[in-house]
């Protein structure tokens, strides 16, 4: 039997990373579209940011409390 090319690998693995990609996006969108956030408000750039960059264990509220943006949220 052939050993693989390593190429092989990665471009399994770039083709998951990428459908992973579109995956992540739809449930973006979908999590936009059901709290009634609107393409290109400060919210949606907020939560943009908590969902892939925050680490800490804090709720979205407070994310925006400490960013001082908690008005944004409120309403929704």
């Amino acid at each position: 039997m052939m050993k693989p090319h390593p190429d092989d690998n990665i471009f399994k693995v770039k083709d998951f990373i990428n459908e992973l990609s579109k995956v992540q996006e739809v449930y973006f969108e979908k999590l936009c579209k059901d709290l009634k956030i609107e393409e290109g408000s400060h919210l949606k750039d907020h939560l943009f940011d908590y969902v892939y960059n925050e680490n800490k264990p804090i709720t979205f509220g407070e994310y925006l409390d400490i960013l001082r943006c908690g008005d944004l949220w409120e309403g929704l």
